[in-house]
């Protein structure tokens, strides 16, 4: 078994060697398609940078139209509990995103960790204007559209070896546009698992930094498959596996009134399945997570334009 494995490594970096040195394209099962530059092109302005005011938490949010309204999709778990989000568009693909809007509670999935606020106002507080997100107010900040259509807008589901990308805006880049890419690793249904909200979840070798959670997941052909969530880390073990909520799954919630709620207070108990399995002053990750959360946060603090509510 083993001297088949080898064969077929071999065997695959031969291939990436010829078509390196004969200037020929890569075989169809390693190229992106459209180039990973169109797909960062054309979906990169969705991206926006999510801060938490009240538990002091960054994360990444993709924009979407629904019926003439914008919104943002993020992470339940980087929202936990607050009503108005700070908005952070892009406005150069190389610098930091800037504080430009604030996104009001639409709906809260109740199984699965996602999130889904309405952009209503800019951060000094004049309403939020389509004309004016046309003209560049905000940057280069460009919602999809039909992200979250019931129909009409192909989804991506994924299998074991597909490969996958993550465009997200981590705190470790510094809040700059970010792509990642690996493969899907496995792929996790379970009901009531300790780690995570979904009953059904990709895990892929593409890494999603601290902040990256709510990340957009595209699969080979740029197609919308999902949101990224946290990392999981193994002690000692040089393998990290990220996980990828089902763009199916973040559909059904966003439009069945029976997968959401409307305010924080109508999660029960049972929804609100800790995505920590220990407490975060117990471990490195979670002291590390802590030390990031603070220094951004001050960031945050540090802004001139930036007010909470």
């Amino acid at each position: 078994m083993q001297s088949i494995h080898s064969a077929a490594v071999k065997g695959c970096i031969k291939v990436l060697i010829l078509s390196l040195c004969m200037g020929s394209p890569l075989p169809q099962a390693l190229a992106w398609e459209p180039a990973v530059g169109q797909i960062i092109d054309d979906q990169g302005g969705a991206l926006v940078k999510v801060v938490n005011p009240v538990k002091r938490l960054t994360g990444t949010g993709v924009a979407f139209l629904h019926e003439d309204e914008v919104y943002i999709l993020t992470s339940r778990h980087v929202a936990e509990g607050v009503t108005n989000l700070l908005i952070g568009t892009i406005h150069d693909t190389n610098r930091k995103a800037r504080i430009t809007l604030h996104a009001k509670l639409h709906a809260v999935a109740i199984t699965e960790d996602a999130a889904f606020y309405r952009v209503y106002e800019e951060i000094d507080g004049e309403p939020f204007s389509s004309s004016a997100m046309k003209e560049g107010r905000y940057g280069l900040f460009r919602p999809i559209d039909q992200l979250l259509a019931k129909e009409g807008r192909t989804t991506a589901p994924l299998s074991r070896g597909k490969r996958v990308g993550l465009l997200g805006l981590p705190d470790m880049s510094g809040w700059i546009l970010t792509w990642t890419e690996g493969v899907v690793a496995s792929i996790r249904i379970e009901q009531g698992d300790s780690m995570v909200y979904a009953s059904r979840l990709y895990w892929t070798t593409a890494p999603i930094g601290e902040g990256g959670s709510g990340s957009l997941a595209v699969d080979q052909q740029g197609r919308f498959a999902g949101i990224g969530l946290s990392g999981h880390y193994t002690a000692n073990s040089p393998i990290s596996l990220s996980g990828i909520l089902p763009a199916n799954l973040i559909i059904r919630a966003f439009h069945d009134p029976e997968h959401h709620v409307k305010d924080w207070d109508d999660l029960q108990m049972g929804d609100w399945t800790e995505i920590r399995c220990c407490p975060l002053s117990l471990t490195f990750a979670g002291c590390r997570r802590l030390f990031l959360s603070a220094i951004f946060s001050t960031m945050v603090e540090r802004h001139p334009t930036v007010r909470t509510r």
